[in-house]
């Protein structure tokens, strides 16, 4: 999907009793992560096999190693998780990439928040470990864009907030906003 530049991995996240596992195909890993599990203990060990892995077969195949990391979030696998929660294991997903990747770049997050004011949208990025360069986010869209200096300082590699909106009146996709970094 990638290529063999990156590394692309979807977290499917979800509750009860199944063990967290993750599966491969070509290059386009499904993390299936129990809740209970998204924590950077639990996270980090799992996120290292999964890279050791993905490295091993580039190597055998010829290719070079992966030059970015990519996250995707889509969905909750079960509708009971609650936006707060989410946030929380989204934030331990972001901190066990950044503490495995090496040297490898964190090149892109996308999530999809439901039910998140802007306010608590920036106090989230505040949190995030400084490494991610792109964030793409899902959600309603607010009244205003205006990400707050804090924000910016505290992501020094950020280049792009994309957000995705949809429509409060009937939910369905609105349009696309593009934030970029601030020059100087």
């Amino acid at each position: 999907m990638f290529g063999a530049r990156g590394i692309a991995i979807q977290f499917q996240i979800f509750n009860g009793q199944r063990k967290s596992s993750y599966e491969n195909e070509h290059n386009f890993y499904t993390v299936h992560l129990n809740e209970r599990d998204a924590n950077v203990r639990v996270l980090a060990p799992l996120l290292r096999t999964v890279l050791d892995e993905h490295a091993t077969e580039q190597a055998e195949d010829g290719h070079e190693p992966a030059s970015r990391i990519i996250i995707n979030l889509p969905v909750l696998c079960d509708p009971s998780v609650d936006p707060p929660r989410y946030m929380k294991m989204a934030h331990a997903i972001a901190h066990a990439v950044d503490q495995t990747r090496g040297d490898i770049p964190f090149e892109y997050m996308s999530l999809l928040f439901e039910d998140v004011g802007i306010e608590d949208l920036w106090a989230w990025m505040l949190t995030l470990p400084a490494s991610i360069e792109v964030l793409e986010v899902g959600m309603c869209a607010p009244a205003k864009w205006v990400v707050p200096s804090a924000v910016w300082e505290h992501l020094p590699r950020l280049k792009t907030i994309a957000v995705l909106t949809s429509r409060t009146n009937d939910g369905a996709i609105g349009p696309a906003v593009e934030i970029t970094r601030p020059l100087g």
